[in-house]
Formats: C-alpha cells, structure tokens, sequence
C-alpha cells in the first residue's frame, strides 16, 4: 500500500467507525439524586469471562456511592446494582478496572458489542502508531426535560511515547471529529476510559485490522488543535488476569 493522503483518510474513516462501534457510555450515578458520572468504556473477552474495561476511578466512584450506587452501560437505560465485590477488579496504580458480568446480561442487551479477542493486542505500543479514540464527554451531555442526549466525540493522532506502563498521544489537529461541540475539551470528564485501537505503524507501513492497545486515562488540553492525551497500556489488563 502506498505512503499517501487518500490512503491515511481512508484508513483514519474506517478506524473512526470501529471504534465508534465498540466504544460504549458508562454512567454512574447514585439513586434518588441527580449525581452522574460520564466514562467510557470496552467490552471485551477475557480468560476470566467477558468484562467491560474501563478507567478505574469510574467503577471507584460506583463503590464509594454503596448500595445507592447505579451503573448504566450503553444508552438503552439498562441499570445494573448490587454489582457482586468479587466481579470488580481494579488497578488502582494504572487507573484501569474490570466489571465482569455473566451471561444474562448479554442475552437481554443484544446492542452491547464484545470486541473480538483477535482484536486485542498484548504487544507494547510503538512510538508512530496512528490511534484512534472514541468517548462521551459529560461536557456534551444535555437534558430536556426528563429526557438526556449525550454527544460523542472521537480524535485520532499518533503516538508520541511509550513507557513499560503507559503511552502518550499526540492529537492531528486536522483529524479530529466532535458532535456539537462549540467550546473546546478543557473539561472533558468522561472520556477516562475510552479504549485505544492503533490502526497503523508507519515505519511498517501495511493495512491490518485495529488492535486494541489501551485505554485513555488524563488528558491535557490547551485549545481545540492542543491535545495531548496519556493512556494506560496492556500491562493493566494483564495485572488483573493473574
């Protein structure tokens, strides 16, 4: 495949579309209040069972509310509570935590996506990967009346550095893609958790399919066109598998 512009949109439109796909809404919020909580997560297959992973202070703030605590996945207003201790794990050094769920769940949730295991990679992320990710922002959350739409945005860029723990990316201010979104990110909680695909190594330079390689957890944002955002790599899942 050629090094060109047409073939970096193509392959940026297409990572775009995955990762909208697989990218899921997490709000927590505590009954008979009007508190919530945005985050972003994944769900995907693990040698434990299928969990949906996510930015660990998301779950730590489920805990701290106890038994008035509310998670709700997706936007179908499916509410899980009473989430049983011994299926939440949580990586508090790496900010990273798992939720894992049985079987029913899925059967009655037929939009929840599980990304496929052949989509997951374990290998360090490289410095040069082209990523993408996808989130919703508690900034874009609007509420009508007793009706809530919630905005998405999704950003793609390179990554700028890579740590035995953690990686850096570097935002492409021309390849950026937001729904209504008129100020810009310097309060975008909610997008802690957002799972990170690379969809291409430019020093390899092939077309392959998106791997998974992490999960947002800070970001900085100076202006629209600014962005620089830290995630947590494979290290963190790996640590709660054991």
């Amino acid at each position: 495949m050629k090094f060109t512009e047409e073939n970096i949109d193509r392959i940026s439109e297409s990572g775009y579309r995955f990762s909208l796909s697989y990218s899921m809404i997490i709000l927590v919020f505590k009954s008979q209040t009007n508190e919530i909580h945005n985050g972003t997560g994944v769900f995907i297959q693990t040698k434990l069972g299928f969990a949906f992973a996510t930015a660990g202070h998301v779950i730590q703030k489920y805990l701290e509310f106890g038994d008035l605590g509310r998670i709700q996945i997706g936007g179908n207003g499916y509410v899980l509570k009473s989430i049983p201790n011994e299926s939440i794990k949580i990586n508090k050094k790496n900010d990273f935590g798992l939720i894992f769920l049985p079987d029913e769940h899925f059967k009655k949730n037929k939009d929840w996506n599980i990304l496929p295991i052949e989509n997951i990679s374990f290998n360090p992320p490289r410095v040069m990967d082209l990523v993408v990710f996808s989130g919703y922002p508690g900034t874009m959350r609007k509420k009508h009346n007793k009706l809530i739409s919630q905005g998405k945005f999704s950003l793609i860029g390179t990554i700028e550095s890579a740590e035995y723990d953690q990686f850096s990316i570097r935002v492409d201010k021309k390849k950026y893609d937001f729904d209504d979104m008129k100020d810009n990110l310097k309060n975008a909680g909610g997008l802690s958790g957002s799972p990170i695909f690379s969809l291409l190594y430019f020093q390899n330079w092939y077309e392959r399919k998106p791997y998974l390689i992490g999960w947002l957890k800070e970001g900085k944002c100076w202006d629209d066109e600014n962005q620089k955002y830290y995630a947590t790599n494979m290290e963190a899942l790996e640590s709660l598998l054991k």
